[in-house]
């Protein structure tokens, strides 16, 4: 268990700093706050859902102690899905997760 916590955490630290740079998903703000809103805008353009027509969303926040995996609605507009979420008081890291079927992409 500790071995895959600590394999789950290096994830959610390499996809922080990964999504920022990440031309398919925007968040906004660009650095977010705990405790704060998050608007999220991703262009599957490039990406194995490009052509999906059904894509859901997972953000993975790494809180104190276990992270939380919140399910994220969105909404297709203009070629971007789009979707907002409230981080809690602690969050520390961010993961996304954005899948179709058996399709993911991760950031």
């Amino acid at each position: 268990m500790k071995k895959s916590f600590a394999l789950l955490l290096l994830v959610f630290l390499n996809f922080s700093v990964l999504a920022q740079n990440t031309p398919n998903l925007q968040i906004k703000p660009t650095f977010p706050q705990a405790g704060k809103s998050v608007s999220i805008r991703y262009t599957p353009v490039g990406t194995d859902l490009a052509n999906e027509k059904n894509i859901t969303c997972v953000v993975y926040q790494l809180n104190e102690g276990e992270p939380v995996a919140l399910d994220v609605p969105l909404q297709f507009e203009k070629g971007n899905w789009r979707g907002e979420l409230r981080l809690a008081d602690t969050t520390k890291a961010l993961a996304f997760v954005f899948k179709s079927g058996e399709k993911r992409e991760f950031n």
